[in-house]
């Protein structure tokens, strides 16, 4: 998700982020998180991430669900890698480079 973002914006988020990789929603640092104000939830889009997403959402009602457009935030960053290394190919085949 960092990457991602951070590639969405050429560089740095417009607004400060924190990134959290997350094994179990039960165990999180809700003292710490509730005086966030910016929450983005990036959990997969199957129903163990719903259900995570929900129980996050309910003791963190500023966190917002970011859900991928697929299975899991991997899936579109490899998609992404894919997508950029094929125009790269693409430009280079078109100035002469080819391998």
């Amino acid at each position: 998700m960092a990457e991602i973002d951070r590639n969405a914006h050429k560089g740095q988020p417009p607004v400060r982020t924190m990134y959290m990789a997350v094994d179990d929603q039960d165990n999180l640092p809700f003292e710490l998180l509730r005086n966030i104000s910016r929450i983005g939830l990036a959990f997969n889009n199957d129903d163990l991430g719903n259900e995570a997403a929900q129980v996050v959402q309910e003791m963190l009602p500023q966190a917002k669900r970011i859900a991928p457009k697929g299975l899991s935030w991997n899936e579109v960053f490899v998609r992404e890698r894919q997508q950029q290394q094929e125009m790269l190919e693409q430009k280079q085949r078109g100035r002469g480079f080819s391998r």
